[in-house]
Protein backbone atom coordinates (compact mmCIF):
# COMPACT_ATOMS: atom_id res chain seq x y z
CA UNK A 1 0.00 0.00 0.00
CA UNK A 2 1.16 3.53 -0.77
CA UNK A 3 1.56 5.87 2.18
CA UNK A 4 2.77 8.92 0.26
CA UNK A 5 -0.28 10.86 -1.07
CA UNK A 6 1.84 12.23 -3.92
CA UNK A 7 2.44 8.76 -5.44
CA UNK A 8 -0.43 6.60 -6.60
CA UNK A 9 -2.08 4.61 -9.37
CA UNK A 10 -5.77 5.36 -9.83
CA UNK A 11 -7.60 2.48 -11.58
CA UNK A 12 -10.20 3.65 -14.11
CA UNK A 13 -12.98 1.19 -14.82
CA UNK A 14 -14.83 3.35 -17.31
CA UNK A 15 -11.87 5.10 -18.78
CA UNK A 16 -8.25 5.02 -19.69
CA UNK A 17 -5.47 7.55 -19.53
CA UNK A 18 -6.23 11.24 -19.28
CA UNK A 19 -9.62 10.70 -20.92
CA UNK A 20 -11.07 8.96 -17.91
CA UNK A 21 -14.24 9.13 -15.95
CA UNK A 22 -17.25 7.60 -14.29
CA UNK A 23 -19.91 8.54 -16.84
CA UNK A 24 -20.31 8.79 -20.60
CA UNK A 25 -21.01 12.50 -20.78
CA UNK A 26 -18.98 14.33 -18.12
CA UNK A 27 -16.67 13.50 -15.33
CA UNK A 28 -14.27 14.82 -12.74
CA UNK A 29 -11.10 13.10 -11.59
CA UNK A 30 -9.51 14.48 -8.44
CA UNK A 31 -6.11 12.94 -7.74
CA UNK A 32 -5.49 14.95 -4.53
CA UNK A 33 -1.90 15.48 -5.62
CA UNK A 34 0.25 18.45 -6.64
CA UNK A 35 -0.97 17.83 -10.21
CA UNK A 36 -4.72 17.56 -10.52
CA UNK A 37 -6.94 16.85 -13.51
CA UNK A 38 -9.67 19.44 -13.06
CA UNK A 39 -12.27 18.20 -15.52
CA UNK A 40 -12.85 16.46 -18.84
CA UNK A 41 -15.95 16.93 -20.97
CA UNK A 42 -16.82 13.89 -23.07
CA UNK A 43 -19.62 13.68 -25.62
CA UNK A 44 -22.37 11.09 -24.96
CA UNK A 45 -21.74 7.65 -26.39
CA UNK A 46 -18.04 7.51 -25.60
CA UNK A 47 -16.70 4.34 -24.09
CA UNK A 48 -13.09 3.83 -23.03
CA UNK A 49 -11.27 0.68 -22.02
CA UNK A 50 -9.87 0.13 -18.56
CA UNK A 51 -6.67 1.95 -17.73
CA UNK A 52 -4.68 3.69 -15.02
CA UNK A 53 -3.89 7.26 -14.17
CA UNK A 54 -0.45 7.57 -12.55
CA UNK A 55 0.06 10.58 -10.31
CA UNK A 56 3.53 11.68 -9.18
CA UNK A 57 4.51 15.04 -7.63
CA UNK A 58 5.62 16.57 -10.96
CA UNK A 59 4.27 14.18 -13.59
CA UNK A 60 0.89 12.61 -14.39
CA UNK A 61 0.61 9.81 -16.94
CA UNK A 62 -2.18 7.84 -18.53
CA UNK A 63 -2.81 5.50 -21.45
CA UNK A 64 -6.08 4.22 -22.84
CA UNK A 65 -8.08 3.29 -25.91
CA UNK A 66 -11.48 4.21 -27.27
CA UNK A 67 -13.51 1.65 -29.19
CA UNK A 68 -15.84 4.06 -31.04
CA UNK A 69 -15.77 7.36 -32.90
CA UNK A 70 -15.69 10.22 -30.44
CA UNK A 71 -14.75 13.82 -29.69
CA UNK A 72 -12.79 14.77 -26.60
CA UNK A 73 -12.49 18.39 -25.63
CA UNK A 74 -12.22 20.60 -22.58
CA UNK A 75 -9.08 19.12 -21.01
CA UNK A 76 -7.75 21.62 -18.48
CA UNK A 77 -4.48 20.89 -16.70
CA UNK A 78 -3.61 23.92 -14.58
CA UNK A 79 0.08 24.90 -14.64
CA UNK A 80 1.11 21.78 -16.57
CA UNK A 81 2.70 21.11 -19.94
CA UNK A 82 0.63 18.38 -21.60
CA UNK A 83 1.61 15.83 -24.26
CA UNK A 84 -1.10 13.83 -26.06
CA UNK A 85 0.30 10.99 -28.17
CA UNK A 86 -1.49 8.83 -30.73
CA UNK A 87 -0.39 5.20 -30.42
CA UNK A 88 -2.65 3.85 -33.16
CA UNK A 89 -5.79 4.91 -35.02
CA UNK A 90 -7.70 2.77 -37.50
CA UNK A 91 -9.42 5.77 -39.11
CA UNK A 92 -9.07 9.54 -39.20
CA UNK A 93 -7.94 11.38 -36.07
CA UNK A 94 -7.82 15.19 -36.06
CA UNK A 95 -6.66 18.03 -33.85
CA UNK A 96 -8.79 20.85 -35.21
CA UNK A 97 -7.93 20.87 -38.94
CA UNK A 98 -4.65 18.99 -38.46
CA UNK A 99 -4.79 15.26 -39.17
CA UNK A 100 -2.94 13.11 -36.62
CA UNK A 101 -1.13 9.92 -37.63
CA UNK A 102 0.16 7.14 -35.39
CA UNK A 103 3.19 8.42 -33.41
CA UNK A 104 1.88 12.00 -33.57
CA UNK A 105 2.57 13.98 -30.40
CA UNK A 106 0.41 17.01 -29.58
CA UNK A 107 1.92 19.59 -27.23
CA UNK A 108 -0.32 21.93 -25.24
CA UNK A 109 0.92 24.72 -23.01
CA UNK A 110 -0.29 25.19 -19.40
CA UNK A 111 -3.93 26.16 -18.89
CA UNK A 112 -4.89 25.36 -22.48
CA UNK A 113 -7.57 23.20 -24.12
CA UNK A 114 -7.24 20.06 -26.20
CA UNK A 115 -9.81 19.27 -28.89
CA UNK A 116 -9.35 15.86 -30.56
CA UNK A 117 -11.83 14.17 -32.88
CA UNK A 118 -11.58 10.56 -34.08
CA UNK A 119 -13.67 8.62 -36.57
CA UNK A 120 -13.00 5.20 -35.05
CA UNK A 121 -10.99 3.14 -32.54
CA UNK A 122 -7.97 4.99 -31.19
CA UNK A 123 -5.25 4.21 -28.65
CA UNK A 124 -3.46 7.12 -27.03
CA UNK A 125 -1.40 8.29 -24.07
CA UNK A 126 -1.22 11.53 -22.14
CA UNK A 127 1.58 12.97 -20.03
CA UNK A 128 1.29 16.12 -17.94
CA UNK A 129 4.50 17.69 -16.63
CA UNK A 130 5.23 20.64 -14.40
CA UNK A 131 7.09 23.15 -16.64
CA UNK A 132 9.68 23.81 -13.92
CA UNK A 133 10.92 20.20 -14.02
CA UNK A 134 10.86 20.13 -17.83
CA UNK A 135 12.98 23.31 -17.98
CA UNK A 136 15.40 22.01 -15.33
CA UNK A 137 15.83 18.66 -17.11
CA UNK A 138 16.17 20.27 -20.54
CA UNK A 139 18.79 22.67 -19.16
CA UNK A 140 20.91 19.82 -17.76
CA UNK A 141 20.58 17.98 -21.08
CA UNK A 142 21.78 21.09 -22.93
CA UNK A 143 18.47 21.45 -24.79
CA UNK A 144 17.06 24.67 -23.31
CA UNK A 145 15.15 25.62 -26.44
CA UNK A 146 13.02 22.49 -26.63
CA UNK A 147 10.00 23.93 -24.79
CA UNK A 148 9.75 26.95 -27.09
CA UNK A 149 10.26 24.70 -30.13
CA UNK A 150 7.56 22.32 -28.90
CA UNK A 151 5.12 25.18 -28.43
CA UNK A 152 5.81 26.41 -31.97
CA UNK A 153 5.42 23.00 -33.59
CA UNK A 154 2.23 22.11 -31.67
CA UNK A 155 2.24 18.67 -33.36
CA UNK A 156 5.47 16.65 -33.61
CA UNK A 157 6.08 13.26 -35.21
CA UNK A 158 7.90 10.72 -33.06
CA UNK A 159 9.96 7.98 -34.64
CA UNK A 160 8.74 4.44 -34.08
CA UNK A 161 11.66 3.86 -31.70
CA UNK A 162 10.84 7.00 -29.68
CA UNK A 163 7.19 5.97 -29.38
CA UNK A 164 8.16 2.47 -28.24
CA UNK A 165 10.54 3.95 -25.67
CA UNK A 166 7.87 6.27 -24.21
CA UNK A 167 5.39 3.39 -23.92
CA UNK A 168 8.06 1.09 -22.44
CA UNK A 169 8.87 3.77 -19.84
CA UNK A 170 5.19 4.03 -18.90
CA UNK A 171 4.77 0.23 -18.64
CA UNK A 172 7.95 0.02 -16.55
CA UNK A 173 6.70 2.76 -14.22
CA UNK A 174 3.33 1.04 -13.73
CA UNK A 175 5.13 -2.17 -12.79
CA UNK A 176 7.49 -0.35 -10.44
CA UNK A 177 4.63 1.42 -8.67
CA UNK A 178 2.71 -1.81 -8.24
CA UNK A 179 5.65 -3.95 -7.08
CA UNK A 180 8.00 -1.52 -5.32
CA UNK A 181 5.82 1.26 -3.85
CA UNK A 182 8.17 1.85 -0.91
CA UNK A 183 11.08 2.54 -3.27
CA UNK A 184 9.07 4.99 -5.41
CA UNK A 185 8.11 6.89 -2.27
CA UNK A 186 11.75 7.87 -1.64
CA UNK A 187 12.64 11.29 -3.05
CA UNK A 188 15.75 10.18 -4.96
CA UNK A 189 14.05 7.32 -6.82
CA UNK A 190 10.86 9.28 -7.47
CA UNK A 191 12.96 12.08 -9.00
CA UNK A 192 14.86 9.45 -11.01
CA UNK A 193 11.71 8.02 -12.63
CA UNK A 194 10.22 11.47 -13.31
CA UNK A 195 13.39 12.81 -14.95
CA UNK A 196 13.86 9.57 -16.88
CA UNK A 197 10.42 9.88 -18.44
CA UNK A 198 10.88 13.57 -19.26
CA UNK A 199 14.33 12.96 -20.78
CA UNK A 200 12.90 10.84 -23.58
CA UNK A 201 10.44 13.57 -24.55
CA UNK A 202 13.05 16.34 -24.33
CA UNK A 203 15.42 14.43 -26.63
CA UNK A 204 12.60 13.69 -29.08
CA UNK A 205 11.75 17.40 -29.24
CA UNK A 206 15.45 18.26 -29.61
CA UNK A 207 15.88 15.80 -32.49
CA UNK A 208 13.19 17.44 -34.61
CA UNK A 209 14.79 19.92 -36.98
CA UNK A 210 18.35 19.24 -35.80
CA UNK A 211 21.28 17.45 -37.39
CA UNK A 212 23.75 15.04 -35.86
CA UNK A 213 25.49 16.03 -32.64
CA UNK A 214 28.98 17.50 -32.92
CA UNK A 215 31.67 14.98 -31.94
CA UNK A 216 34.68 15.64 -29.66
CA UNK A 217 38.33 14.81 -30.39
CA UNK A 218 39.32 11.27 -29.24
CA UNK A 219 41.44 12.46 -26.27
CA UNK A 220 38.52 14.54 -24.95
CA UNK A 221 36.16 11.61 -25.42
CA UNK A 222 38.40 9.47 -23.18
CA UNK A 223 38.37 12.18 -20.51
CA UNK A 224 34.57 12.34 -20.62
CA UNK A 225 34.26 8.55 -20.18
CA UNK A 226 36.66 8.69 -17.22
CA UNK A 227 34.71 11.61 -15.71
CA UNK A 228 31.44 9.68 -15.96
CA UNK A 229 33.06 6.54 -14.52
CA UNK A 230 34.38 8.46 -11.51
CA UNK A 231 31.04 10.17 -10.90
CA UNK A 232 29.19 6.84 -11.13
CA UNK A 233 31.58 5.37 -8.55
CA UNK A 234 31.00 8.30 -6.18
CA UNK A 235 27.21 7.80 -6.53
CA UNK A 236 27.48 4.03 -6.34
CA UNK A 237 24.26 3.34 -4.42
CA UNK A 238 22.16 6.05 -6.13
CA UNK A 239 20.16 5.89 -9.37
CA UNK A 240 21.69 8.12 -12.05
CA UNK A 241 19.89 9.93 -14.89
CA UNK A 242 21.22 11.16 -18.22
CA UNK A 243 20.55 14.71 -16.99
CA UNK A 244 22.92 14.05 -14.05
CA UNK A 245 25.69 13.01 -16.44
CA UNK A 246 25.17 16.05 -18.67
CA UNK A 247 25.39 18.31 -15.62
CA UNK A 248 28.65 16.67 -14.52
CA UNK A 249 30.34 16.64 -17.94
CA UNK A 250 28.93 19.91 -19.29
CA UNK A 251 27.94 18.18 -22.54
CA UNK A 252 24.60 18.07 -24.30
CA UNK A 253 22.78 14.76 -24.10
CA UNK A 254 23.15 13.89 -27.76
CA UNK A 255 26.85 14.80 -27.67
CA UNK A 256 27.41 12.65 -24.58
CA UNK A 257 25.61 9.73 -26.18
CA UNK A 258 27.77 10.06 -29.30
CA UNK A 259 30.94 10.04 -27.19
CA UNK A 260 29.97 6.85 -25.37
CA UNK A 261 28.80 5.13 -28.54
CA UNK A 262 32.18 5.81 -30.15
CA UNK A 263 34.27 4.94 -27.07
CA UNK A 264 32.35 1.99 -25.59
CA UNK A 265 29.67 0.95 -28.07
CA UNK A 266 27.06 1.63 -25.37
CA UNK A 267 24.92 4.53 -24.22
CA UNK A 268 26.19 6.25 -21.04
CA UNK A 269 23.45 4.72 -18.86
CA UNK A 270 23.97 1.24 -20.30
CA UNK A 271 27.69 1.58 -19.68
CA UNK A 272 27.08 2.47 -16.02
CA UNK A 273 24.58 -0.36 -15.66
CA UNK A 274 27.10 -2.86 -17.04
CA UNK A 275 29.78 -1.66 -14.62
CA UNK A 276 27.40 -1.90 -11.67
CA UNK A 277 26.23 -5.36 -12.67
CA UNK A 278 29.84 -6.56 -12.70
CA UNK A 279 30.37 -5.10 -9.22
CA UNK A 280 27.17 -6.74 -7.96
CA UNK A 281 28.34 -10.09 -9.36
CA UNK A 282 31.71 -9.66 -7.66
CA UNK A 283 29.93 -8.98 -4.34
CA UNK A 284 27.61 -11.98 -4.74
CA UNK A 285 30.67 -14.19 -5.02
CA UNK A 286 32.13 -12.90 -1.76
CA UNK A 287 31.51 -14.67 1.55
CA UNK A 288 30.19 -11.64 3.45
CA UNK A 289 27.25 -11.05 1.03
CA UNK A 290 24.09 -12.63 2.48
CA UNK A 291 21.40 -11.87 -0.16
CA UNK A 292 20.70 -10.77 -3.72
CA UNK A 293 18.86 -7.70 -2.44
CA UNK A 294 21.90 -6.62 -0.44
CA UNK A 295 24.15 -6.82 -3.51
CA UNK A 296 21.63 -5.05 -5.75
CA UNK A 297 20.90 -2.17 -3.38
CA UNK A 298 24.59 -1.53 -2.75
CA UNK A 299 25.04 -0.70 -6.42
CA UNK A 300 21.92 1.38 -7.02
CA UNK A 301 19.53 -1.35 -8.20
CA UNK A 302 16.19 -0.92 -6.41
CA UNK A 303 13.92 -2.59 -9.00
CA UNK A 304 14.69 -6.23 -8.13
CA UNK A 305 12.83 -7.79 -11.06
CA UNK A 306 14.65 -5.55 -13.56
CA UNK A 307 17.95 -6.25 -11.82
CA UNK A 308 17.38 -10.01 -12.21
CA UNK A 309 16.52 -9.62 -15.92
CA UNK A 310 19.56 -7.43 -16.63
CA UNK A 311 21.85 -9.71 -14.62
CA UNK A 312 20.73 -12.85 -16.42
CA UNK A 313 21.01 -11.14 -19.81
CA UNK A 314 24.62 -10.20 -19.06
CA UNK A 315 25.86 -13.29 -17.23
CA UNK A 316 23.50 -16.04 -18.49
CA UNK A 317 22.40 -16.94 -14.96
CA UNK A 318 20.18 -15.45 -12.26
CA UNK A 319 21.82 -13.57 -9.36
CA UNK A 320 20.37 -16.18 -6.99
CA UNK A 321 22.24 -18.87 -8.92
CA UNK A 322 25.52 -16.98 -8.47
CA UNK A 323 24.86 -16.77 -4.73
CA UNK A 324 23.91 -20.45 -4.55
CA UNK A 325 27.06 -21.53 -6.39
CA UNK A 326 29.19 -19.68 -3.85
CA UNK A 327 27.35 -21.36 -0.98
CA UNK A 328 27.82 -24.81 -2.57
CA UNK A 329 31.54 -24.21 -3.11
CA UNK A 330 31.94 -23.25 0.54
CA UNK A 331 30.09 -26.42 1.64
CA UNK A 332 32.60 -28.55 -0.29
Amino acid sequence: MHTNPDVKIIPLRCGGGLFAGKSHDACEVNAHGPIRLEYIQLKPGLFLSQGSLIVLPNVMIGTGSCSVAHSCHGMVLPDCLCFYGVISCSTQCNLGRVQLAPSSLVVTEPNSMLDVHTAGPTASFGIAIRPELWLETASYLGEDGTLAAAMRSRVAQLTEMELRQVLANIDWLVGALENYPEAIETNAIRHYVEVGLITGLVLAMARIGKGAAKSLPPFKQSLVVRQVREYAWEMLAQPITLADLCRVTGLKARQLQTVFQMQTGLSPLHYIKAQRLREARRLLRQTHCHSVTEAAMQFGFWHMAQFAVDYRRMFSECPSQTLRKRSLSRAH
